[in-house]
């Protein structure tokens, strides 16, 4: 019977699979073109200033094993070299354990958050904070202010290539979908 290398005997059928399946998982070095390789899931890098987005979808979890986050990911929906670009908003908040994180994951916020208040100033207020409905930012153009993040969480400088782009805070609703459409 066939070995796979480091493990026990496999079935000769499997033994073929495993050969193939190996060369097509096998991890390749980054292309290089003038010194600089791909770096997958790099932070995006825009300039910092003000533009339109709109709410892709957010996401809840535990960051560094220590502090529950909510991150709504916005789309820039100006017309330009940027549109589409995806960026994020990062809020702290509370993680009920009863309830799924993740992807459009479930979270309570503080009174006094970030969150509520950005949210009560654009969209109205809230009757519980366990119960924001993020998705009426889907539903709206926002106006949001960008900046660069060039230092590390101790103030310490990052090299200019680690250099990202974050929604530091929104601003304004521009127009809601109902709005926009005409009857």
């Amino acid at each position: 019977m066939p070995q796979n290398g480091s493990g026990p005997p496999v079935a000769p059928e499997r033994a073929a699979k495993s050969k193939t399946s190996e060369k097509q998982f096998t991890r390749r070095a980054p292309s290089v073109q003038e010194g600089f390789g791909q770096i997958e899931n790099a932070r995006v890098l825009i300039p910092a200033g003000r533009y339109q987005l709109q709410l892709s979808h957010w996401w809840t979890g535990v960051l560094f094993g220590r502090r529950p986050k909510l991150a709504l990911i916005f789309k820039v929906v100006d017309f330009g070299e940027h549109f589409g670009v995806l960026l994020e908003r990062w809020y702290n908040v509370t993680l009920p354990r009863h309830l799924a994180t993740g992807r459009n994951g479930s979270f309570k916020a503080g009174w006094s958050s970030d969150l509520v208040r950005e949210y009560v100033s654009l969209i109205g207020i809230v009757k519980r904070n366990d119960r924001i409905a993020l998705s009426k930012y889907a539903d709206a153009i926002v106006n949001a202010e960008i900046v660069t993040v060039s230092s590390t969480s101790k103030q310490e400088p990052l090299p200019e290539a680690l250099h990202y782009s974050v929604i530091r805070k929104l601003l304004s609703v521009e127009a809601r979908r109902e709005e926009r459409l005409e009857p």
